[in-house]
């Protein structure tokens, strides 16, 4: 059996006042719920569960989980449903998750091949992941945590264009084509070359900024293409954003939420911001909306974000976002799976 590790956030209400019991009628009540989508009612969990006390007993014991706010009755003739807090418990309770279904292991391992390009990788991770798991899956691309600027270089292009080549720790590099307002001798591009690189290398971009700009202006061009390229790798603001399976929002009571956050990167960056610093490589995180540590973008959705390492320093984020009712025991390790499928890829490339 695999062992998975996820995290959510600490919860301010921990459960630690739930019977035995009332755990197992909670847990119970969610994977029923979660199976048919319908109130969940008493004497159905007992004859469906074969549980060994009376659905009177059961009766008592889903008014105590509502009154602690665990399930929600819609009208008073009708079943229970759970609240975002149960799902929350449910989450927490994940403890030994094992490893997600094969059809899943088998079509990451034909599809994420490590012959395919880098690209091609993301975009059959965010694939697999939604056809898989029946959800919207995402994924970013890595980009550096702490970006230095290691080395310049600067190749002559056509007439008075250059190559600036921007070299970062990790192997990762940054290039744009400048035009200059002259032709430029290769002899001088030289020089320029060992200039810039020594006046940038081992400097974050808001350390070059502080630096005054070379006077000649065609140096000051070249400079500020190496700042801004720098402050590029490290913001990552211009990233593209894979994603798939948006089709299977369609009719949930996440989709408005869900859509929104996949297509306002703002959105999603303001949420991974959340989750990074608790969030190593190769673990899961679960954000519950409507509870407490969830941001106002996901009520009504679960987030599923997990976190891959490329060559270091530069990380990745990928994951699901879809309604509540998902089915969590397959999805976490499936997050997993593919994040840490991805983490291979990047470190043998």
């Amino acid at each position: 059996m695999v062992q998975t590790s996820h995290r959510t956030a600490p919860s301010p209400n921990p459960e630690r006042s739930l019977t035995a019991r009332q755990r197992e009628i909670l847990r119970l009540v969610l994977q029923e719920y979660i199976r048919t989508g319908q109130p969940v009612g008493s004497q159905a969990l007992v004859d469906r569960y074969r549980l060994p006390y009376s659905s009177a007993t059961v009766r008592n014991e889903f008014a105590s989980l509502t009154q602690a706010g665990y399930l929600t009755q819609p009208h008073t003739s009708a079943g229970r449903i759970p609240t975002p807090r149960a799902y929350r418990f449910l989450v927490q309770h994940l403890d030994a998750l094992g490893a997600p279904p094969l059809r899943l292991q088998e079509a990451v391992r034909q599809r994420l091949r490590p012959e395919s390009r880098a690209q091609d990788w993301l975009v059959q991770a965010a694939e697999v992941l939604a056809e898989q798991t029946h959800a919207a899956a995402w994924v970013t691309p890595p980009r550096l945590e702490q970006a230095r600027c290691q080395s310049v270089r600067l190749l002559p292009w056509e007439g008075q264009r250059v190559l600036v080549l921007v070299l970062l720790p990790g192997g990762w590099m940054h290039q744009r084509v400048v035009t200059l307002s002259r032709r430029i001798p290769p002899s001088r591009l030289a020089e320029w070359q060992r200039y810039l690189t020594d006046r940038c290398r081992g400097r974050t971009a808001r350390e070059l900024a502080s630096l005054p700009p070379p006077q000649d202006p065609d140096v000051r061009r070249l400079w500020e293409v190496v700042l801004d390229e720098v402050d590029r790798a490290q913001s990552g603001s211009e990233a593209p954003l894979y994603r798939r399976g948006l089709h299977y929002l369609v009719f949930t009571e996440a989709a408005p939420r869900a859509v929104r956050v996949l297509e306002e990167g703002a959105r999603l960056r303001h949420i991974l911001r959340r989750v990074a610093a608790r969030l190593p490589v190769g673990e899961v995180y679960v954000l519950i909306g409507g509870t407490e540590e969830a941001p106002e973008e996901l009520q009504g959705c679960a987030f599923i974000v997990g976190r891959y390492g490329a060559r270091a320093p530069a990380t990745g984020f990928l994951g699901v976002v879809g309604p509540l009712r998902m089915p969590y025991n397959e999805t976490v390790p499936a997050v997993r799976f593919v994040s840490r499928w991805l983490t291979r890829l990047f470190s043998e490339s």
